[in-house]
């Protein structure tokens, strides 16, 4: 299994498409703000988690499989998951 890992900033489009140009998966494993005084950085928390994303999305080519793996209050409120699934919950907090 051919594995390598890239650490960069989100925000930089020139290096997600020069990191992602050859990838067949890719696992999105970035997070910020999510404990320490680093909750209480909202534009920092806003650029990394979700234009962040959105430009790792982006970068992507068509063709690859992209395997999201969400900050655990993103999807689930900091609530306890009992017989369900992600798919079955609403986004927190629900508007």
């Amino acid at each position: 299994l051919d594995v390598s890992s890239a650490t960069g900033d989100t925000a930089s489009a020139s290096i997600l498409r020069k990191e992602l140009a050859s990838v067949d998966v890719c696992f999105h494993l970035c997070a910020y703000g999510m404990s320490g005084s680093a909750m209480l950085d909202e534009g920092g928390c806003d650029r990394i988690n979700v234009g962040g994303v959105r430009n790792v999305c982006e970068a992507l080519r068509s063709d690859v499989r992209f395997v999201y793996c969400s900050t655990y209050n993103t999807v689930f409120g900091g609530q306890e998951i009992r017989d369900g699934r992600e798919e079955d919950l609403a986004y927190f907090p629900e508007e």
